[in-house]
Protein backbone atom coordinates (compact mmCIF):
# COMPACT_ATOMS: atom_id res chain seq x y z
CA UNK A 1 0.00 0.00 0.00
CA UNK A 2 0.96 3.65 -0.07
CA UNK A 3 3.48 4.17 2.74
CA UNK A 4 3.88 7.27 4.87
CA UNK A 5 7.41 8.02 3.59
CA UNK A 6 6.14 7.99 0.00
CA UNK A 7 3.31 10.32 0.92
CA UNK A 8 5.74 12.66 2.71
CA UNK A 9 8.05 12.75 -0.33
CA UNK A 10 5.15 13.61 -2.63
CA UNK A 11 3.74 16.24 -0.26
CA UNK A 12 7.18 17.90 -0.14
CA UNK A 13 6.71 18.56 -3.89
CA UNK A 14 3.08 19.67 -3.31
CA UNK A 15 1.77 16.51 -4.98
CA UNK A 16 -1.60 15.27 -3.82
CA UNK A 17 -2.60 11.69 -4.65
CA UNK A 18 -6.15 10.97 -5.77
CA UNK A 19 -7.27 7.38 -6.34
CA UNK A 20 -9.86 6.88 -9.10
CA UNK A 21 -11.93 3.71 -9.40
CA UNK A 22 -14.78 2.66 -11.67
CA UNK A 23 -16.32 0.29 -9.11
CA UNK A 24 -19.52 0.65 -7.12
CA UNK A 25 -19.62 2.62 -3.87
CA UNK A 26 -20.12 -0.57 -1.82
CA UNK A 27 -16.93 -2.12 -3.23
CA UNK A 28 -14.98 1.12 -2.81
CA UNK A 29 -15.96 1.34 0.85
CA UNK A 30 -14.91 -2.28 1.42
CA UNK A 31 -11.56 -1.69 -0.32
CA UNK A 32 -10.91 1.49 1.69
CA UNK A 33 -11.72 -0.38 4.91
CA UNK A 34 -9.53 -3.39 4.07
CA UNK A 35 -6.54 -1.39 2.86
CA UNK A 36 -6.89 1.44 5.41
CA UNK A 37 -6.29 3.82 2.52
CA UNK A 38 -6.44 7.46 3.64
CA UNK A 39 -5.98 9.00 0.18
CA UNK A 40 -8.62 11.07 -1.58
CA UNK A 41 -10.86 8.80 -3.59
CA UNK A 42 -13.06 9.43 -6.65
CA UNK A 43 -15.57 7.01 -8.15
CA UNK A 44 -15.89 6.97 -11.94
CA UNK A 45 -18.65 4.38 -12.57
CA UNK A 46 -19.08 5.36 -16.24
CA UNK A 47 -15.26 5.28 -16.70
CA UNK A 48 -15.18 8.75 -18.23
CA UNK A 49 -11.81 9.47 -16.61
CA UNK A 50 -10.49 6.09 -17.74
CA UNK A 51 -11.57 6.74 -21.34
CA UNK A 52 -10.24 10.30 -21.36
CA UNK A 53 -6.79 8.91 -20.52
CA UNK A 54 -7.09 6.13 -23.11
CA UNK A 55 -7.16 3.33 -20.54
CA UNK A 56 -8.52 0.06 -21.87
CA UNK A 57 -9.90 -3.23 -20.63
CA UNK A 58 -7.61 -6.05 -21.78
CA UNK A 59 -7.85 -9.74 -20.93
CA UNK A 60 -4.59 -10.33 -22.85
CA UNK A 61 -2.65 -7.85 -20.70
CA UNK A 62 -4.13 -8.95 -17.38
CA UNK A 63 -4.04 -12.71 -17.93
CA UNK A 64 -0.65 -13.00 -19.67
CA UNK A 65 2.07 -15.35 -18.43
CA UNK A 66 4.20 -12.67 -16.74
CA UNK A 67 1.23 -11.30 -14.77
CA UNK A 68 0.15 -14.76 -13.67
CA UNK A 69 3.74 -15.58 -12.66
CA UNK A 70 3.96 -12.39 -10.59
CA UNK A 71 0.65 -13.11 -8.85
CA UNK A 72 1.75 -16.68 -8.10
CA UNK A 73 5.02 -15.36 -6.63
CA UNK A 74 2.99 -13.06 -4.38
CA UNK A 75 0.81 -15.99 -3.33
CA UNK A 76 3.88 -18.14 -2.61
CA UNK A 77 5.30 -15.30 -0.50
CA UNK A 78 1.94 -15.16 1.33
CA UNK A 79 1.34 -11.56 0.31
CA UNK A 80 -2.16 -10.54 1.26
CA UNK A 81 -4.62 -8.95 -1.13
CA UNK A 82 -8.00 -7.43 -0.29
CA UNK A 83 -10.77 -10.03 -0.50
CA UNK A 84 -13.82 -9.12 -2.54
CA UNK A 85 -17.10 -11.02 -2.52
CA UNK A 86 -17.91 -12.41 -5.97
CA UNK A 87 -20.97 -10.15 -6.34
CA UNK A 88 -18.68 -7.09 -6.09
CA UNK A 89 -16.23 -8.14 -8.79
CA UNK A 90 -16.60 -5.99 -11.84
CA UNK A 91 -14.24 -5.70 -14.82
CA UNK A 92 -11.07 -7.43 -13.63
CA UNK A 93 -9.47 -6.69 -17.01
CA UNK A 94 -9.63 -2.89 -16.73
CA UNK A 95 -6.11 -1.47 -17.02
CA UNK A 96 -5.09 1.49 -14.90
CA UNK A 97 -2.50 4.20 -15.09
CA UNK A 98 -0.77 6.98 -13.21
CA UNK A 99 -0.97 10.62 -14.25
CA UNK A 100 0.51 13.82 -12.84
CA UNK A 101 -1.61 16.88 -13.58
CA UNK A 102 -0.97 20.56 -13.05
CA UNK A 103 -3.41 22.67 -11.06
CA UNK A 104 -4.98 23.62 -14.41
CA UNK A 105 -5.33 19.94 -15.40
CA UNK A 106 -2.43 19.85 -17.85
CA UNK A 107 -0.84 16.42 -18.11
CA UNK A 108 2.71 16.55 -16.75
CA UNK A 109 3.33 12.81 -16.56
CA UNK A 110 1.32 10.07 -18.25
CA UNK A 111 1.90 6.40 -17.47
CA UNK A 112 -0.85 4.10 -18.80
CA UNK A 113 -0.08 0.62 -17.46
CA UNK A 114 1.29 -1.98 -19.86
CA UNK A 115 0.45 -4.75 -17.35
CA UNK A 116 -1.49 -4.74 -14.05
CA UNK A 117 1.41 -3.92 -11.72
CA UNK A 118 3.15 -1.43 -14.01
CA UNK A 119 3.79 1.84 -12.16
CA UNK A 120 6.08 4.82 -12.67
CA UNK A 121 8.84 5.04 -10.10
CA UNK A 122 8.59 7.51 -7.25
CA UNK A 123 11.76 9.16 -8.58
CA UNK A 124 10.08 9.69 -12.00
CA UNK A 125 7.08 11.31 -10.32
CA UNK A 126 9.20 13.51 -8.04
CA UNK A 127 11.56 14.50 -10.88
CA UNK A 128 8.58 15.52 -13.03
CA UNK A 129 6.96 17.43 -10.16
CA UNK A 130 10.22 19.23 -9.37
CA UNK A 131 10.97 20.00 -13.03
CA UNK A 132 7.49 21.32 -13.68
CA UNK A 133 7.72 23.67 -10.68
CA UNK A 134 11.10 25.01 -11.85
CA UNK A 135 9.91 25.36 -15.44
CA UNK A 136 6.71 27.03 -14.31
CA UNK A 137 8.70 29.64 -12.41
CA UNK A 138 10.87 30.29 -15.47
CA UNK A 139 7.83 30.42 -17.76
CA UNK A 140 5.99 32.82 -15.47
CA UNK A 141 8.94 35.22 -15.56
CA UNK A 142 9.44 35.00 -19.34
CA UNK A 143 7.33 36.45 -22.10
CA UNK A 144 6.60 33.09 -23.76
CA UNK A 145 3.14 32.29 -25.04
CA UNK A 146 0.92 30.64 -22.43
CA UNK A 147 -0.03 27.02 -22.84
CA UNK A 148 -3.75 26.54 -23.37
CA UNK A 149 -5.73 23.67 -21.86
CA UNK A 150 -6.38 22.21 -25.33
CA UNK A 151 -2.65 22.06 -26.15
CA UNK A 152 -2.05 19.01 -23.96
CA UNK A 153 -4.44 16.09 -23.75
CA UNK A 154 -4.02 12.65 -22.21
CA UNK A 155 -3.99 11.09 -25.68
CA UNK A 156 -0.89 13.05 -26.77
CA UNK A 157 1.24 11.22 -24.21
CA UNK A 158 2.36 7.67 -25.00
CA UNK A 159 4.27 6.66 -21.88
CA UNK A 160 6.08 8.90 -19.42
CA UNK A 161 6.26 12.44 -20.75
CA UNK A 162 5.72 15.81 -19.18
CA UNK A 163 4.49 19.17 -20.31
CA UNK A 164 7.38 21.63 -20.07
CA UNK A 165 5.25 24.76 -20.27
CA UNK A 166 3.04 25.54 -17.28
CA UNK A 167 1.87 29.12 -16.91
CA UNK A 168 1.83 29.47 -13.12
CA UNK A 169 3.82 28.02 -10.26
CA UNK A 170 2.00 25.06 -8.74
CA UNK A 171 0.80 25.09 -5.22
CA UNK A 172 -1.00 21.73 -5.24
CA UNK A 173 -0.72 19.05 -7.97
CA UNK A 174 -3.22 16.23 -8.08
CA UNK A 175 -1.65 12.91 -8.99
CA UNK A 176 -4.27 10.59 -10.37
CA UNK A 177 -3.71 6.93 -9.75
CA UNK A 178 -6.37 5.48 -12.02
CA UNK A 179 -6.63 1.87 -10.92
CA UNK A 180 -9.12 -0.90 -10.54
CA UNK A 181 -9.42 -1.95 -6.92
CA UNK A 182 -8.45 -5.56 -7.56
Amino acid sequence: MFSCHLQAALEAQSVKVVVVSFGALEGARLWLQQTKCSLDFVLDPQRKIYRSFGLISSCAKVMNFDSMLRYSEYQAAKREFPEFPMHMLEDIYQMGGDFLLSDTNKVLLSHPSKYPMDRPTLSDILRTASSSTELAAQEASSSGAPLHANDVTPHTHDTVKRCDRCKAVRTRRPFLAVRSLL
